[in-house]
């Protein structure tokens, strides 16, 4: 465990339990909250900042949801077969479509996804780069929003015909400006520091979906706080008890971005403050 993390799991346990002694015992709802069996300090942080969010709201209290941590708990929870609504929150867009896929039958499923909307990293590149560079994104179920039917003219699909070749994959990227990292398996822990000098060499920068891949060589990411999950899931809930029925899966729509600034002083990019990078992505979902 990291001491970022270590710290940010102890202030939220510190404050759930004040929070707890400060709001009436009839406000605590009873909504169960499952991390699975193979728990993580990320995933233990999440539960606790899901039920800070949860504390406050007395009509959650009687309400038979249960929420998920998780890829490997919302596969728990659905092999129990129950029948009663889920969210599941801390797992990729690409993961809840392969287990909600494999399930013999619909259930009553929702959810919050941990990488961001693949269409707000390529404004993040736009924003970065130009409106004219000319960004990759690998053909994949997790590029559908992009690719079918393209958002861009600039934009271009790689093949990634085997993930362990990533020689001839990369050499796709030769005429890219930049290359969007998403949930896809193609570029992984094994292969990310390999892509990252071989692309630098040739002046492409990853556009990543996550803090850890920008500590890990992309020029930036768009990243979905832990915070704004637990929000997310807190308004679904609001959502839920206003209506019985749960929202579409979703993306959160209150992101963050992360600059590797050595990375762009070693390129002679001039990159704008973070805060105004997050105002133009969320600018940038609204139509002309």
């Amino acid at each position: 465990m990291n001491g970022r993390m270590e710290t940010l799991l102890c202030c939220s346990r510190y404050a759930l339990i004040w929070a707890w002694l400060l709001v009436p015992i009839v406000a605590v709802p009873q909504i169960r909250i499952e991390v699975g069996t193979a728990p993580t300090a990320q995933s233990a942080a999440l539960k606790d900042q899901v039920q800070l969010a949860l504390l406050p709201h007395p009509e959650f209290a009687d309400i038979d949801v249960h929420i998920t941590i998780g890829a490997v708990a919302l596969q728990e929870e659905l092999r129990r077969d129950e029948d009663h609504p889920i969210i599941a929150a801390y797992l990729t867009s690409t993961d809840f479509q392969a287990i909600i896929g494999a399930e013999k039958r619909p259930r009553r499923v929702t959810a919050v996804f941990a990488n961001p909307d693949p269409r707000d990293q390529l404004t993040l590149a736009r924003v970065l780069l130009g409106e004219h560079a000319v960004v990759g994104v690998f053909d994949s179920s997790a590029a559908d929003s992009l690719l079918r039917p393209p958002v861009s003219n600039t934009l271009r699909s790689l093949k990634a015909r085997s993930a362990g070749d990533i020689n001839s994959i990369l050499h796709q990227a030769d005429s890219l400006d930049a290359l969007l990292v998403l949930p896809d398996g193609v570029l992984t822990r094994d292969n990310i520091h390999h892509a990252v000098r071989t692309l630098y060499g040739r002046r492409v920068v990853l556009i990543g979906h996550s803090e850890i891949l920008t500590r890990v060589g992309s020029l930036a990411s768009v990243y979905v706080p832990a915070t704004s999950i637990a929000v997310t899931v807190r308004d679904i809930l609001t959502h839920y008890v206003a209506t019985r029925e749960l929202p579409p899966p979703a993306f959160v729509a209150d992101v963050d971005v992360a600059v590797n600034a050595r990375l762009a002083r070693s390129l002679n990019l001039i990159v704008p403050p973070p805060s105004a990078l997050v105002h133009a992505v969320r600018a940038g979902r609204q139509p002309p």
